[in-house]
């Protein structure tokens, strides 16, 4: 969809981009085909697609029409879309019960960059059913997603998460010019292939862990754990000398399950 569409349409439903939903709406013909091509389409059972805004993702899905759903907090743009034959939810993504979605689905978005930290939190949070996922992001939030220990200022709780949850691989990098209105930030697309995660861990409880040992970054592990030195493992007990960044994220686990034992 081109600048001069996407404008067009905006006059015709009568309304204004949304800063407070982060309608930045994607218009590089580019990035639509490497978002849509990921991953094979006719392999998943269901398409979920948060936004789809004025379509330029959703156009190149119509034909799994049968297969996709909308989730739209715009009023207008939910009304749309239902008006054209496509199931639409009219609700908060973030509210979207995700253990509800049917097995071998995949999530297509150009999120609004507000929701997108706190969305993969919640997806890791709720067991469901999302076998991949193609999301767009703020730079510097792809940056923290993908950190590595050595990268310390962006290595923490997210990058650890999404590192033992899913295969994540960079599939884009959008600049500015590539949505109407331009964002004044770069973005980033992601793809994410889900990976086998211990179904025993309590994932609450390991977040919980994380925040308290990220908390106090520039602090040894050992600090939060003086009372279970004793009965630590020596694996364990080898990373109470080191900050929480040093632990790559199969550590944080095993750590986790030791400590939690």
């Amino acid at each position: 969809m081109k600048r001069d569409e996407v404008k067009n349409l905006l006059s015709e439903l009568g309304i204004k981009p949304l800063k407070s939903l982060g309608q930045n709406f994607l218009i590089d013909e580019n990035i639509v085909h490497k978002i849509c091509s990921f991953k094979e389409l006719n392999t998943f059972s269901h398409i979920f697609e948060i936004g789809p805004g004025l379509g330029s993702l959703t156009s190149k899905m119509e034909g799994f029409k049968e297969k996709l759903t909308l989730i739209e907090l715009d009023r207008t743009l939910a009304g749309y879309w239902s008006n054209k034959g496509f199931e639409v939810l009219h609700s908060d993504a973030l509210k979207f019960e995700w253990s509800k979605a049917p097995e071998n689905s995949i999530l297509i978005s150009n999120l609004p960059y507000q929701i997108s930290s706190r969305l993969l939190m919640e997806l890791f949070m709720t067991p469901n059913n999302l076998d991949a996922m193609v999301l767009m992001f703020q730079k510097e939030v792809g940056e923290r997603i993908r950190a590595l220990p050595e990268d310390k200022k962006t290595y923490g709780l997210l990058s650890i998460i999404c590192d033992l949850f899913w295969n994540v691989k960079t599939v884009a990098k959008a600049p500015g010019q590539c949505f109407y209105p331009p964002p004044e930030i770069e973005s980033v697309v992601l793809g994410f292939e889900k990976k086998d995660f211990p179904a025993e861990i309590n994932r609450k409880a390991f977040v919980n862990h994380l925040k308290m040992l990220f908390a106090a970054r520039r602090k040894k592990i050992g600090g939060s754990f003086k009372k279970l030195k004793s009965e630590l493992n020596e694996k364990a007990l080898s990373y109470m000398d080191l900050r929480p960044d040093a632990l790559n994220p199969q550590e944080h686990l095993e750590l986790f399950m030791e400590i939690g034992k």
